[in-house]
């Protein structure tokens, strides 16, 4: 049959290319190996796509030949997405292209720089090669209540990931890095979860989350290690923290979810070497500054009845006090403590550094 000769091209196509290079990446299908080293125009060849001044097969035509179909769906102002490609196109080594009528991302092929990160390389081509699902993301930079990345809330009729593009962008220049990780976070984590929209919302995010925060780990070690950073290590927790930067004068009465009067938020990332800090103002339109803050050693504790590679954590008992065991519902107690390291029986904590003392109390 056709297909079957299709197959047997790839295969004997991706055998040349591994006696010629260092082969393919470990699981890495045979087709995405040709697509890295030659990009999609030789993919488009070698599979009979219609070239210039061909007609494209009629969709009915099951024996036609076989094209590409692209799934990574991006809407957006046509310099946020330009932006977000740039951006990528650094990370990975690739050149990606935008159809602006279709709202499409593919790949035209290697820019001729070594990629920053295989891994960011690797996910895009294996996103935008798959004909099952889609990754869907919107990006902005006045969604209200988004801060980087939104999971969808009606994910099951409207599956796109809000994105502000303008926080990406400054936490990229502010902590490379952080930025590319990030993006392929929330694009890997709207992938992820067109697998479970027949599933609850929870149940939904947490099996698009977890993987969505191993892959951002892993693509932030491999471009601080590329620009010979230090590695931040993988992200433990992050929170909101209001700040009152008024010296000698106290917060002003405030009711319930109000911000401080002065409108300053820290966002906290804790990772496991340091702490990623953005400072910005609620009521100002002044862009946040970012900054990575190395994490000192507060305290060393021994905790008698944990047991060493142990995933219990922290819980209250009923009468108030702490105890050993699995949070338990409806609800769990507060993060305890909220950037600690659990490290068999003793316990390390650390905080952040910043080389001087907080103003305003």
């Amino acid at each position: 049959m056709t297909g079957q000769r299709h197959v047997a091209t790839v295969q004997q196509c991706a055998a040349l290319h591994r006696s010629a290079v260092a082969g393919p990446a470990v699981g890495e299908h045979a087709l995405l190996t040709m697509q890295r080293l030659a990009g999609n125009a030789a993919i488009g060849s070698v599979l009979g796509a219609p070239g210039r001044g061909q007609a494209a097969p009629h969709p009915g035509e099951r024996n036609g030949p076989m094209s590409m179909q692209r799934q990574l769906k991006v809407v957006g102002d046509q310099k946020d997405v330009a932006a977000m490609a740039a951006m990528l196109d650094a990370a990975s080594g690739l050149i990606l292209v935008w159809d602006a009528k279709k709202k499409t991302i593919s790949v035209k092929g290697p820019n001729g720089k070594k990629a920053l990160s295989q891994e960011v390389a690797d996910r895009l081509q294996q996103i935008i090669a798959d004909t099952g699902k889609d990754a869907e993301i919107h990006l902005g930079r006045t969604q209200e209540g988004v801060h980087i990345g939104a999971f969808p809330v009606d994910f099951k009729t409207n599956p796109v990931q809000e994105l502000r593009i303008d926080q990406i962008l400054l936490l990229e220049k502010g902590a490379p890095g952080f930025g590319v990780s990030s993006l392929m976070h929330e694009i890997i984590e709207n992938y992820e979860m067109h697998s479970y929209r027949n599933e609850s919302f929870n149940d939904a995010f947490e099996a698009s989350h977890e993987p969505a925060v191993k892959e951002e780990n892993k693509i932030l070690d491999q471009i601080q290690d590329a620009r010979g950073e230090s590695r931040s290590g993988d992200r433990l927790n992050q929170y909101t923290v209001d700040v009152d930067l008024i010296p000698g004068t106290a917060p002003k009465a405030r009711g319930r979810n109000k911000p401080p009067s002065t409108g300053k938020v820290l966002f906290i990332e804790a990772h496991q070497n340091e702490y990623l800090i953005s400072a910005g103002n609620i009521n100002t339109k002044t862009p946040p500054t970012v900054r990575r803050v190395p994490s000192v050693p507060d305290g060393v504790f021994r905790i008698t009845g944990f047991t060493t590679g142990s995933q219990d954590v922290l819980a209250r008992r009923s009468d108030g006090r702490r105890r050993w065991g699995r949070f338990a519902s409806p609800a769990p107690p507060e993060p305890w403590p909220p950037t600690a390291s659990m490290v068999g029986p003793v316990n390390k904590c650390t905080r952040a550094h910043s080389g001087r003392r907080p103003t305003g109390g």
